[in-house]
């Protein structure tokens, strides 16, 4: 994810706040530019980052890891129910502790360090995973000539390539 992101974004010039993902790497707002970089990997997310926020498991800040998403209010903020935890902002946690980010400051793409990006923003708004920990990931590898439209696809080839071992009882 990450280096999708640091390659495709660092080309993106042009912020626009409201920018459509499909314009996406070419022009982008801070949710739209997370919204396009999961899709790459076929991870489907909603367009407002209040709702990237309510999309994943909620982690504290002291136990982040790479690809979580880190809120904070911004210019114009957005809330469910309360105004008090709006979120106006949101960018892509990195291995090396800094945070991409979509910004209307020159250059639109940025990369800066976690605590830069708080100071930058007004207030903290939490952090949300959408990534499983690399230890709970199976990643299986298809060659062109299968086809994924359902995950029950996915499933029916991991049962042909992978042994299945039988519950054991006691």
């Amino acid at each position: 994810l990450i280096h999708l992101v640091r390659s495709h974004l660092t080309r993106s010039n042009h912020y626009q706040l409201g920018a459509r993902p499909c314009n996406a790497p070419a022009v982008v707002d801070c949710s739209s530019m997370v919204r396009w970089s999961f899709g790459c990997l076929g991870i489907a997310l909603p367009r407002p980052s209040i709702d990237q926020r309510e999309a994943g498991q909620e982690v504290f800040l002291d136990n982040v890891q790479s690809g979580d998403l880190i809120f904070t209010t911004g210019p114009q903020n957005y809330f469910t129910q309360d105004q008090s935890i709006g979120v106006g902002h949101v960018g892509i946690l990195t291995e090396d502790e800094t945070v991409l980010e979509a910004s209307p400051r020159c250059p639109a793409f940025k990369e800066k360090p976690l605590d830069k990006f708080l100071s930058d923003y007004h207030e903290f708004r939490g952090v949300t995973r959408i990534l499983p920990s690399v230890e709970d990931r199976l990643v299986l590898e298809l060659g062109q000539e299968h086809d994924v439209l359902f995950c029950k696809d996915v499933l029916r080839f991991a049962q042909k390539r992978l042994p299945l071992q039988s519950p054991v009882s006691s």
